[in-house]
């Protein structure tokens, strides 16, 4: 059986572990940053975060699959797609 992992290098790796989750929160509320700013330029945000459980990545994420809704010769099309599990784009 190994060496047991002393006190102060417990504490290190604790230490290192909340050091990382730190860089991480902060990456993704850099990135969350970005995005927004790059989402404020399209109308159709706003209106989709009305939909419950829709919010701001969700629905960025949803206009990236979709591509250009205007190839659907309308709603009812669109929405069977999606609803097949179908790639929308």
């Amino acid at each position: 059986m190994g060496k047991p992992v002393a006190v102060c290098d417990r504490q290190f790796l604790v230490r290192s572990d909340l050091d990382t989750l730190t860089f991480a929160q902060n990456q993704v509320e850099q990135a969350e940053e970005c995005l927004q700013k790059a989402s404020a330029q399209d109308e159709r945000i706003p209106l989709l975060v009305q939909l419950p459980g829709v919010a701001m990545l969700t629905a960025i994420t949803i206009l990236a699959a979709l591509a250009d809704v205007t190839r659907f010769p309308n709603a009812k099309k669109l929405g069977r797609v999606c609803r097949a599990g179908h790639s929308c784009s």
